[in-house]
């Protein structure tokens, strides 16, 4: 019998190899506030490069910053205003959005200006941009893409919208533009982006176009795990999930190929190529690698089902960015203490674009700097009896966190938590105490004998 538990227990260490590769140190930020309670917003304006005429627009002229936008499109109002200061175009243009595909005239040659909350205008000399006199973008005139951020760093400051000075305590979230990220609070974690070239859609005259940023983002709901590339988005409310990525998370549970008859209700969401429906469904997990080897894990999300282009998994949207400042801003309005979301500000480093590469660089919160490292269930900063005894004090348990032995976030405590604590046996800080090897190896092989005595009669 023991020699079967030693033979198991080998077993298990050369699955955790496997197992816990992907198990990294991790910071579990808390759940994803699903709706952002802002987006970002610069003001603009055209001038015209022959006459030095500035047309405007000078009253609907506040556009979202979009990052998953390849250009620039003025909507409604804002061309109207335009149009009547000698706005012309050159041409049109077949635009691929969330809705689909939309013709778009595309303007002659125009010097941009544009600036953030710290009203300093930034250029941009010779461009093209897309308008359409009857698009709609809600409440702004507008979208500045991506050729606005290229070869600059964008700050966008998360804590302006709790101002006492504003209407209620609250206000938009700043936006600065530079040329070098900020000093480092102490805080910080970098999300390594890749630049996304997409090809030109339809037209007799091309707009001004820029790269757009990815990173690959790991989805866990239940035991069902997936990755991707997905697309950063800040001017997303919600973040969205391919249907490939739904199916493959488990969520088409009746494997039927429809994801309509799992969800409780359809959200309109607009943008380029109109308004759609989108079912909305329930995800566990959604993480990203940093620079720094830790994992940003955001929990018990709702996202957007929507296939976009075969190469966007999904989209990382400001709902995630931005989580955590719903609460802080209904406290401000309320007069309550104060609460703040998860990050202070993240800025967006596009200095580097010319090479494809970006980073996305996130200023966390102090008190939710708490690194958890594989296997160490109990936080003490190494892997050993103690969290052995945690996971056998909820073995099968469900609805476990990570303090109840709940290693990989799956909602439940079993022979994948048990992978990789055998992954990690024996990790400690520098001075630490850890069991023996042989002790260690009889503990595991002990549990490993418990637990699956447990499968069984659970199974019987």
């Amino acid at each position: 019998m023991k020699r079967s538990l030693y033979l198991l227990f080998s077993l298990l260490v050369g699955l955790a190899f496997v197992v816990s590769a992907g198990a990294q140190p991790k910071i579990i930020l808390g759940p994803s506030d699903n709706l952002a309670a802002d987006q970002p917003r610069v003001a603009i304006g055209l001038v015209d490069p022959l006459t030095e005429t500035n047309i405007g627009p000078e009253f609907y002229n506040t556009f979202l910053l979009d990052t998953a936008a390849n250009g620039i499109i003025a909507a409604g109002s804002a061309v109207g205003e335009l149009e009547q200061n000698g706005y012309h175009v050159e041409g049109t243009y077949l635009e691929l959005g969330i809705g689909g595909y939309q013709v778009y005239d595309v303007s002659a040659e125009y010097d941009l200006y544009f600036s953030g909350s710290d009203y300093i205008p930034e250029a941009l000399n010779n461009v093209r941009i897309l308008s359409d006199p009857f698009a709609e973008f809600g409440s702004f005139a507008g979208i500045l893409g991506m050729p606005a951020m290229v070869n600059r760093v964008t700050t966008l400051d998360l804590t302006a919208m709790v101002d006492a000075s504003g209407p209620f305590g609250i206000d938009y979230i700043g936006v600065d533009f530079a040329d070098q990220v900020p000093p480092d609070g102490g805080h910080r974690y970098t999300v390594p982006l890749t630049l996304v070239e997409f090809s030109p859609g339809e037209g007799d005259v091309l707009p001004t176009y820029a790269p757009i940023p990815f990173t690959t983002a790991r989805l866990r709901n239940g035991q069902a795990v997936s990755s991707g590339e997905f697309a950063v988005d800040t001017g997303a409310q919600m973040s969205i999930i391919s249907s490939a990525t739904a199916i493959a998370l488990g969520l088409d549970s009746d494997g039927d190929g429809s994801l309509d008859d799992e969800t409780d209700f359809f959200m309109p969401i607009g943008g380029v190529g109109g308004i759609i429906e989108a079912p909305v469904l329930p995800v566990g997990q959604l993480s990203v690698a940093t620079l720094e080897g830790v994992d940003l894990v955001w929990t018990d999300l709702e996202v957007l089902v929507l296939d976009i282009d075969p190469s966007i998994d999904g989209i990382m949207g400001m709902d995630l960015l931005a989580s955590g400042w719903g609460e802080a801003l209904l406290a401000a309005m309320l007069g309550l203490e104060d609460v703040t979301g998860y990050f202070q500000e993240v800025h967006l480093d596009f200095l580097a674009a010319g090479e494809l590469v970006g980073e996305m660089v996130l200023d966390l919160r102090e008190d939710l700097d708490q690194v958890l490292y594989p296997g160490d269930a109990n936080r003490d900063l190494r892997v050993s009896l103690g969290d052995l005894a945690i996971l056998a004090g909820n073995w099968s348990g469900s609805e476990k966190a990570w303090g109840e032995g709940d290693l990989n976030g799956d909602g439940r405590v079993s022979v994948g938590d048990l992978c990789i604590l055998a992954g990690s046996w024996g990790w400690s800080l520098p001075g630490g105490a850890v069991p023996e090897p042989a002790s260690a190896l009889l503990l595991l092989s002990g549990a490993l004998g418990l637990a699956c005595g447990r499968i069984r009669r659970n199974s019987s």
